[in-house]
């Protein structure tokens, strides 16, 4: 009976001493899942918790740079104005001559092309007057007929004028007719007033027009050396002494001279 008892003693010295164990170790698996193991751990879950915010960004926001070298700021500055400097010096010594001779060149151009645009309003109004008397009966002035020899230019004046005097290259605006000077025939006039260039027209007119002054009018008789030559033309023919009557209107300088 003793050795039963003690048996049965010691038996339940086992089992408490389990139940203790068991005890420890669920405290220490308490105490486990409490904490974390160590202190890099605990760090690590935090910051993990905080990058998974998404970081605001103040667009506004500007940062100086930390270092700013003046020196070097001062020699590019230095640099930039000597380039300045050095291309002003070539645009004035090379552009200016190149841009003066372009607006030459322009204003040549332009003046040549004011005398074309003449010549060839000269031409359509002769062209003109010739179609309108190919159409029409022959006109006759006995007054511009001259049958006598003309060897050379001859002048002469119905009419002073008293206002402008027109000069070799001058623009002038007319009334005129011309005649055949052996039979008086008409073969063109402007009873309009004409715009032209002097130096557009026939020889005769380039030297029996200036000394003219407006208000005038002028008689210009003109061998055919100075009229159109062996050049038959429309209604004259070729090798015809010509006589024109011509009343000055206006004078205008040529372009250059105005400007």
């Amino acid at each position: 009976m003793a050795a039963s008892k003690g048996a049965k003693g010691t038996k339940s010295n086992k089992v408490v001493a389990k139940a203790k164990k068991n005890k420890d170790n669920l405290n220490s698996s308490s105490s486990n899942l409490a904490m974390p193991k160590n202190k890099k751990d605990g760090s690590s879950l935090k910051t993990k918790s905080k990058s998974s915010q998404p970081k605001k960004i103040n667009k506004f926001s500007y940062s100086m740079p930390k270092n700013i070298n003046l020196a070097q700021i001062g020699h590019a500055l230095k640099f930039g104005f000597k380039w300045l400097a050095i291309t002003a010096t070539i645009f004035f010594f090379v552009g200016g001559p190149i841009i003066a001779a372009w607006m030459s060149d322009r204003d040549s151009k332009q003046q040549k092309q004011q005398q074309e645009d003449y010549n060839k309003q000269y031409e359509e109004a002769v062209k003109k007057a010739q179609e309108e008397a190919a159409n029409k009966p022959k006109e006759y002035d006995e007054s511009l007929k001259y049958s006598d020899a003309m060897d050379s230019l001859q002048i002469v004046d119905e009419k002073t004028g008293d206002g402008t005097e027109v000069k070799a290259g001058d623009t002038i605006k007319v009334k005129y007719k011309g005649a055949l000077a052996s039979s008086g025939e008409v073969f063109d006039q402007n009873d309009q007033g004409i715009d032209l260039s002097l130096g557009s027209v026939i020889a005769g007119w380039q030297e029996g027009i200036p000394g003219m002054k407006v208000g005038g009018t002028r008689v210009l008789r003109i061998p055919s050396d100075k009229a159109y030559g062996s050049q038959a033309n429309a209604s004259i023919p070729a090798n015809s002494n010509l006589v024109f009557r011509v009343e000055l209107l206006e004078v205008n300088p040529p372009t250059d001279q105005a400007q």
